[in-house]
This record gives C-alpha cells, structure tokens and sequence, in this order.
C-alpha cells in the first residue's frame, strides 16, 4: 500500500509542498520504491483552498474537487505529516519546525533571486548545488 502522503518538487515553479500521495495522476500504477528525484509526475492539485487545509485532519478526495495539473518529483514519501513538514523545512533551510494548518506552495531554496535589490522586477534564477 502506498504512503498517504508525498513531499513535492514543483520544478517549473520552483516550490516545495506536501500532498496526498493519491493525487498523483495514475498513482496506482506507480511503484513508490521505484520513484527517484528525477522520475517526473503530474499532480492535480487542488484549486480549493479549504480542501488544503484539511490535509493532515481529513483526506481529500481529489475526485470531489477542482483541480490543476503540474508536473513534479517527488522528493519523499510517508505516512506522517509532521515527518515531512520537518524534511520540507530541511530543504528549504528554515530553521524553525514547520507549525499550523495553512498550506502554501514554498520556494526552493536550492535555487537564488540574482536581482536582491527589487523583488517585485523578473528576474533571472540560478540554479545553486546543495
């Protein structure tokens, strides 16, 4: 049986997030020992934004919601959300343990803002080795 939960790598976005591992599309014919951080999945992430604050209380059926389609890796699996949260929070090198119910999308901190001064302007990214 697969794990509940997926900690991904939103890599057209740059963004690190935790989901249900279910909301991979085709889930079931994924082999999780086989998944690598460069086996490339779809995600249909929920539009809902109530349906991401259940996640962890509830599970969502992504069936029941509106959905977007991303690519993604996925970077670990596991069935506890607090195990995840700390390893999401590792990646992105916040200190601090992940806390509370709101679910954002947060920036990878593998990659850097070249344009410090003005962070409202586009700028470009680089990608930096961890």
């Amino acid at each position: 049986m697969p794990s509940k939960y997926a900690l991904f790598e939103f890599f057209q976005e740059n963004l690190i997030e935790i989901g249900q591992f279910n909301w991979i599309q085709d889930y079931e014919n994924i082999h999780q020992k086989a998944l690598t951080k460069e086996t490339e999945v779809i995600v249909q992430w929920p539009k809902s934004k109530t349906a991401l604050k259940l996640l962890g209380k509830k599970d969502v059926d992504i069936n029941k919601t509106k959905t977007e389609r991303y690519p993604a890796y996925v970077l670990k699996c596991g069935d506890d959300i607090l195990t995840l949260r700390e390893s999401a929070s590792r990646i992105i090198g916040n200190k601090h343990s992940p806390q509370g119910n709101k679910r954002q999308k947060t920036p990878n901190s593998k990659y850097v803002d070249l344009d410090d001064e003005d962070s409202n302007s586009v700028s470009m990214v680089k990608d930096v080795p961890v």
